[in-house]
């Protein structure tokens, strides 16, 4: 997402970009050497602005606040930004980045390829010819996109109310050993979802539709919760099946995180529902108004009613949240504003 939106300010000529790609190895050496290049690991981005200001952007889920970083850059930018865990003396230079989501250029981007080409990955030639391909408009797969990734609101019959998300293995991960916090985490965020899901179902039946994605994990432990076929959870499936519900709901993820859901649903002009947000997003976003908030099944269920029952109130919630999208989510937007408080 912050990539698309450099990309797309280059394209309306806004700022110039030279972008310098390198391998997670060589950024580990450098990084020794207090050396900060443009880089993503997935998690951050370093930009050096007019070759006066470094800026950090951290993409983590966690409020955790890399030192190195803050110390080095002029300004640092977070997405899970809790002003109360941030240290006293980096509080004037970090900031809330806002929500996130996947989303690339629609056309063939130079610096897109380079960075796909600089993976450490043995799909890396696989998903260069993926972007190739939909680049000229000869799609294979899903590709998000910008223009796939957003919808102004528009009108529904029938106001269905959509669930679709993930149950976490508390016991293992492939990834990294956890820990007994990151485990009893990982069981209270799938018993919310379950009982979610439970009481969504008796409540509206038909008009309701999700579940469980079909991992082994959630087959054995929540059968009779998981979605129909695998299919229905992969990436195409799951926004196309989006488009059509305008009540969507959205729980806390990992490390207390604000999914990418929340931003995809934003992005889509949805009416939402979400569990309290444990951090900060900038703009104005808030509950009661761009989303109805719930800590508990029962008030989830009750949201839900709500929205479904009120049409002033859901389409209000629809307008606000894709004024949201054009003018802080939008990713030429998003990055901007970080260019504007780093050159104040």
């Amino acid at each position: 997402m912050l990539y698309t939106g450099f990309s797309q300010l280059v394209k309306l000529r806004r700022i110039s970009l030279i972008q310098s790609a390198v391998a997670n190895e060589l950024y580990s050496k450098l990084r020794t050497n207090y050396y900060a290049p443009l880089h993503d690991n997935s998690n951050s981005l370093w930009v050096s602005v007019n070759d006066d200001k470094l800026l950090y952007y951290d993409t983590k889920d966690s409020d955790e606040i890399d030192e190195f970083a803050a110390e080095t850059a002029s300004f640092y930018f977070k997405r899970s930004f809790n002003p109360h865990t941030v240290p006293g003396c980096f509080q004037d230079k970090i900031y809330p980045l806002g929500l996130c989501y996947a989303v690339h250029p629609d056309r063939l981007d130079v610096n897109e390829m380079t960075r796909i080409i600089k993976e450490d990955s043995p799909f890396k030639y696989r998903k260069v010819a993926k972007y190739l391909l939909n680049s000229i408009g000869l799609p294979i797969g899903f590709f998000p996109t910008l223009s796939r990734m957003h919808e102004a609101p528009k009108s529904y019959k029938n106001p269905k109310v959509l669930f679709m998300v993930r149950a976490w293995d508390p016991y293992s991960d492939p990834e990294f050993e956890l820990s007994a916090k990151e485990s009893e985490d990982r069981l209270i965020i799938n018993e919310m979802r379950a009982k979610c899901i439970k009481l969504l179902k008796k409540e509206f039946g038909d008009d309701f539709y999700g579940g469980f994605a079909r991992t082994e994990f959630a087959l054995e432990n929540y059968p009779d919760l998981v979605l129909d076929n695998d299919l229905l959870s992969g990436p195409a499936k799951y926004i196309s099946t989006m488009r059509e519900f305008p009540i969507c709901i959205a729980t806390t993820g990992l490390h207390n995180s604000i999914g990418f859901k929340l931003a995809e649903y934003v992005a889509f002009s949805k009416a939402i529902i979400s569990e309290k947000l444990n951090f900060e997003v900038p703009g104005g976003f808030s509950a009661d108004k761009n989303y109805l908030e719930f800590s508990t099944p029962e008030q989830c269920v009750a949201c839900a009613v709500t929205l479904v029952e009120n049409a002033e109130i859901r389409n209000r919630m629809m307008a606000l949240n894709y004024g949201y999208y054009l003018n802080f989510l939008r990713p030429d937007n998003l990055v901007m504003r970080s260019l504007d408080i780093a050159m104040c």
